[in-house]
């Protein structure tokens, strides 16, 4: 190949970069659309390519293909899928309204009814809605709702419902189902169990929705398995939803007076501190969190009434959070979800039955494709990069094919694409050989946060590769 070939090259890769990126919004790409009478409740990928839907309204639930291009409807026993859960690409569950549980044990081929009814309690007039279900394992999952009672005057107190299993779904048995009464209503505890989160085989948490914002929100846990449940507060507001972040850590979902809280606690669930608050947000309800890495993870907030599409982005793994708003062409993020390291998904709700699918993905955010180590043009050619991962300093050794790059630089950028640092060469007795070291500091002498790095390498006229380097201090 002659150096006009390698140009050409060059520029077509460098034009179609820059389209992509056109495309995109905060490094958001659109991928498809829905067309369809629905509303997404479970938001879930199996893998890269594959992924699934649940459907508020009515039955049957989206199944995701080919990253998103195409979809289809797929027909599950139920009145509605308010939840969806696989513990791997075959084996999964559904659950919904008038205590629905369907498992599939072929990767949604066919579905399954392994509960529906009311658990036998008494004096149930409105039927359990399941909101959410997690498994620990292909046998043990727990799955949380609630249902209604009415008094002779037709006001509605909710029940609360927490069942188990631990052969896959076969059985269920209830863990928790508490009730209210005319005479026993305490709006302190009146809400109905919407998320559930295994920590271990004994910890579990449950978040509870209360429909009004009361003075001293509580959530359910238990430390044995479910074998006893209590309340705890301590709580800002009334949290949607936790995420286990492993060693003890919790992070919280929620809202109060209809303000955002990001809160979290290191010791399971024993004292909690807010991270993020923001009186500007109002009507915000962040949904739910996804991490596409050690260092950068999100946060979803759903809104369909005020200005502004948000998503609550975090660059060193949640000690703080910026906002992100949208274009309200885009609308606004209902839920997200990474399927693996340095890729991200979310659903966008637009106007009535009608969203759009975007992605994140690291990889496009400095203008080249990865593999595992490194990508780039036949003009230089990557020598070592090592220690990588590393803690204390990389070294990076690039060859050049061609002596008309003397004078290289390689350009050092976090995962949002942002400089960060510039390294020089440092030179070799040979003028095509050039070694960069990178001790894990910006341009200001700070350290970085763990995390993945990208050195794109250039001169003075072109860029001509990237490097991929995961730092851990």
């Amino acid at each position: 190949m002659n150096g006009k070939q390698k140009i050409n090259i060059l520029t077509i890769l460098v034009l179609l970069m820059s389209i992509a990126l056109c495309r995109a919004e905060h490094g958001w790409e659109y991928v498809s659309s829905f067309r369809q009478q629905m509303y997404p409740a479970g938001f879930i990928f199996t893998s890269e390519d594959e992924g699934w839907i649940g459907n508020y309204y009515s039955p049957g639930v989206r199944h995701i293909l080919n990253g998103g291009e195409n979809y289809e409807i797929v027909g599950v026993p139920g009145i509605s899928s308010m939840d969806i859960f696989f513990v791997d690409p075959d084996t999964g569950w559904v659950v919904g309204d008038y205590g629905f549980i369907v498992k599939t044990c072929d990767g949604g081929e066919s579905w399954d009814v392994q509960h529906r009814g009311d658990f036998g309690i008494e004096e149930m007039e409105y039927p359990i809605e399941f909101r959410d279900i997690e498994f620990i394992n292909s046998n043990e999952g727990w799955a949380v709702g609630g249902y209604g009672i009415y008094d002779f005057d037709f006001n509605l107190f909710l029940g609360q419902i927490i069942v188990h299993t631990t052969d896959g779904g076969e059985n269920w048995e209830v863990q928790w189902g508490h009730q209210w009464t005319p005479q026993n209503a305490d709006l302190e505890v009146l809400g109905i169990p919407v998320s559930v989160t295994i920590a271990d085989e004994q910890r579990i948490i449950v978040g509870l929705s209360y429909g009004v914002d009361i003075e001293r929100p509580l959530f359910l846990a238990s430390e044995n398995n479910g074998e006893r449940w209590r309340f705890y507060d301590g709580i800002p507001c009334q949290s949607t939803k936790f995420v286990y972040k492993g060693d003890g850590v919790f992070l919280g979902l929620g809202s109060y007076n209809n303000t955002p809280y990001l809160f979290t606690s290191e010791n399971y669930w024993e004292s909690w501190e807010v991270i993020y608050t923001s009186d500007s947000l109002t009507h915000f309800l962040p949904r739910n969190f996804a991490k596409t890495n050690d260092s950068l993870s999100w946060v979803a907030c759903a809104n369909a009434f005020a200005e502004g599409n948000v998503i609550l982005q975090s660059v060193d793994d949640g000690e703080s959070w910026q906002e992100l708003y949208f274009d309200d062409e885009i609308g606004h993020p209902l839920v997200i979800y990474s399927p693996q390291e340095n890729l991200t998904y979310a659903l966008f709700y637009k106007e009535l039955f009608e969203y759009d699918l975007y992605k994140y993905d690291i990889t496009n955010d400095v203008g080249a494709s990865f593999n595992d180590n490194h990508s780039f043009l036949p003009e230089i050619t990557l020598f070592a990069a090592y220690p990588n991962p590393f803690n204390s300093t990389v070294t990076i050794r690039v060859i050049a094919d061609s002596p008309v790059y003397s004078s290289l630089k390689i350009g050092i950028f976090d995962c949002m694409g942002r400089l960060i640092n510039n390294l020089d060469d440092l030179g070799n007795s040979n003028g095509n050989s050039h070694t960069f070291i990178w001790d894990g500091a910006n341009s200001a002498g700070l350290p970085a946060v763990t995390g993945a790095y990208f050195g794109l390498v250039h001169s003075a006229e072109k860029k001509l590769g990237v490097v991929k380097l995961n730092y851990h201090k």
